[in-house]
């Protein structure tokens, strides 16, 4: 089982000049890289494996500063962003879609010439931790440079989760800031072995609605959007003061990439918490597998006011929130399973009646039919249980549903 590792390094000024240098040799070696594979992509002929590039770029100044470790991870990582290409644009063809898809770019930043990414990336053989710092290989010519002796010594900050076999290392700078990620090969958690089952669908306003045997919880996203919004407001602030300076051709300055890089940082919180939440909720209740809806196409052709589509298109980052609740069911042993959510939100969990007139507006549910009266998320979540848990002979009706239990969003946690 493939797991990461995230932590922060804090090195010293002389320390931190020499990861720098590092990391601007490695952009420029992938990008040297990856010229020689554009070319050949354009002009349509065979593209270099990372063997070919070994040998060809081995005596390259950017190589020898970088050391033969991370300069092999660099292709490697090259070879991994072609892989997602290729198998992007394999399945565009095969669903017809009229999306482009494109090549991998440079890391390059166009108007300063210098790396827009600031990461390097340490095979596993390349670096060790032990008593709370990180000891990572650098070449000859850097150790000679800065008079070194041995391994570049750093101190780490934080806790490591995970323990296994230790794969490769990437390091990233990030407003001013040095981040770790360390990826580790752990032993598979045993299944669980529990019977109960429980359904989520997932939403916008509600951001996961839960349902078990006869219980609802509901994780409301008002204050999670709220904060999102306040930093695209933020954003669009900056953005105009830019636009007014005439003198300047810049679309973004350092305090624009600080505020969108909270804003993403904040919405992330905020989904890892909720699916560690949603876990918690299962194993309280034994849960042994979780079913969820399946909307990972829900954004084809979809187009309403303004409003909606900034919510959908900008701020519901489901495929994340999918991925973590995933993740972390996976390492208490719980399966997960997606099941098709088409018109459960528009038919009646009692009496069956399917309409979209039973949808009375976006988040209440009123059959036309029986008169039964609740949220439509709610009524989702209740649809797919009863989907995936009731035979068509059994008697919906039978089953009895309690106040649901909310969860909100504090800045920090779900309660």
């Amino acid at each position: 089982m493939q797991r990461a590792n995230q932590f922060r390094v804090k090195p010293s000024k002389a320390n931190t000049e020499i990861l720098r240098e590092i990391m601007e040799h490695t952009a420029y070696l992938y990008n040297i890289a990856n010229y020689e594979k554009r070319q050949r992509f354009f002009a349509k002929e065979r593209l270099p494996t990372a063997f070919e590039l070994d040998k060809e770029l081995k005596d390259n100044e950017h190589w020898k500063v970088v050391g033969t470790g991370v300069a092999h991870q660099t292709l490697s990582k090259l070879d991994d962003s072609w892989s997602g290409f290729w198998a992007k644009l394999k399945k565009a063809i095969r669903e017809k879609s009229e999306e482009e898809v494109g090549i991998p770019r440079y890391n390059k930043d166009r108007n300063t010439g210098k790396p827009e990414k600031y990461v390097a990336y340490w095979r596993n053989d390349c670096y060790t931790i032990k008593n709370d710092k990180v000891y990572i290989s650098v070449s000859k010519t850097t150790r000679e440079k800065y008079g070194l002796h041995g391994m570049l010594e750093l101190p780490l900050c934080g806790n490591l989760k995970w323990n296994g076999k230790q794969g490769s290392l990437q390091i990233s700078y990030v407003n001013k800031k040095f981040y770790c990620q360390q990826n580790v090969d752990t032993k598979e958690p045993k299944q669980s072995k529990a019977k109960g089952i429980c359904a989520i669908d997932l939403g916008v306003v509600n951001l996961a609605t839960l349902k078990f045997n006869k219980e609802s919880v509901v994780y409301k996203g008002s204050n999670v959007l709220t904060d999102y919004q306040y930093h695209d407001k933020r954003i669009a602030e900056e953005q105009e003061k830019l636009a007014k300076n005439h003198n300047s051709k810049r679309k973004y300055s350092n305090k624009i990439n600080k505020l969108k890089h909270t804003q993403a940082v904040r919405r992330k919180h905020a989904t890892n918490a909720l699916a560690k939440s949603i876990v918690n909720e299962c194993k309280k209740r034994k849960i042994g597998k979780i079913y969820i809806g399946d909307i990972r196409h829900i954004r084809k052709d979809c187009d309403f006011n303004k409003n909606a589509n900034q919510k959908i298109h900008n701020f519901w980052a489901f495929g994340q929130m999918i991925q973590r609740i995933q993740c972390c069911a996976e390492n208490e042993g719980i399966a997960v399973d997606f099941v098709s959510e088409r018109d459960t939100s528009k038919t009646c969990p009692i009496c069956g009646h399917s309409s979209h007139s039973n949808r009375k507006h976006r988040g209440l549910f009123v059959c036309k039919q029986c008169a039964y009266t609740e949220n439509a998320d709610i009524v989702g979540a209740t649809n797919i249980y009863n989907n995936v848990s009731l035979s068509p002979k059994m008697d919906r009706s039978s089953r009895t549903e309690t106040c649901p239990f909310i969860y909100t969003w504090e800045g920090s946690r779900w309660r």
